[in-house]
């Protein structure tokens, strides 16, 4: 479904030495899979998810979905940020309805019922109670139920994550990552998720791409045969997935101590 064909992404500011970000990076992501992005701070996951968003371009090599380059955005692929990016003079179901309404203006989308996918996903992401609510009504969690709700209006076939948590208290945190992995055994669209924390990219994931220190590069590619659906408190009495996660802990541990 999409391909990341050698991409290099070259950070240059005039009167600065260039960074790079990433280099060389190779691999693809099958329908329907939950992918998990995981390294250590600054070896450009973010970076890589923005260019498969069509935000940002590679300096070389190319992304390719369905055949096609990824240049720009298009509604194929919706992105859920690490902040709460809602509008705080629209409700809740304003907010959701947003990037879909703005998609039929634009004559991307066509034949979508905006109201019925609305309270679809309101329920779906158990806010139906809170509809009418402003951004500073609700909590931290509700906020990022918002914004994924948002995200799945435009039906996309890729979901890009970027640590979508990681600004939530540690049991908050717990419950997005089950409802993340309900909503996704619901729908089965793809996923692209990022994230820092191993234990979080073992529970979610069919499989994890671990990434080098700067620059960022392809330094494993870890297939997670636990089976589903998955119970966090169950799985970490289970001898594979602790396992699973130490070897991934050693492995991002060489890079961070790397000269």
């Amino acid at each position: 479904m999409v391909e990341i064909r050698q991409v290099t992404k070259v950070f240059s500011e005039k009167g600065k030495a260039e960074v790079v970000a990433l280099q060389d990076v190779s691999f693809g992501i099958t329908k329907g899979e939950f992918v998990t992005l995981l390294g250590p701070s600054g070896c450009g996951k973010s970076t890589l998810l923005y260019m498969i968003a069509g935000l940002l371009l590679p300096s070389s090599g190319s992304i390719v979905m369905h055949g096609r380059p990824v240049t720009r955005p298009g509604p194929e692929r919706s992105i859920v940020f690490q902040e709460f990016i809602l509008f705080p003079w629209l409700s809740v179901r304003r907010n959701i309805a947003f990037g879909l309404e703005l998609a039929i203006a634009r004559e991307r989308m066509q034949g979508k019922d905006v109201d019925g996918t609305v309270e679809r996903l309101t329920r779906m992401v158990g806010l139906s109670r809170f509809s009418e609510h402003f951004p500073y009504e609700l909590s931290g969690g509700m906020k990022q139920r918002v914004a994924i709700a948002r995200a799945l209006a435009l039906d996309p076939e890729l979901l890009l994550m970027d640590e979508p948590f990681g600004a939530l208290d540690a049991q908050t945190r717990r419950v997005m990552q089950e409802e993340i992995l309900r909503i996704w055994e619901e729908t089965r669209m793809t996923v692209l998720f990022v994230t820092h924390s191993i234990e979080e990219a073992a529970f979610l994931s069919d499989r994890i791409i671990v990434m080098s220190a700067q620059p960022g590069r392809v330094k494993d590619h870890v297939v997670v045969d636990l089976p589903r659906p998955r119970n966090f408190e169950e799985l970490r009495k289970n001898a594979q997935f602790n396992d699973l996660c130490t070897s991934m802990w050693l492995s991002i541990k060489a890079e961070v101590e790397r000269p």
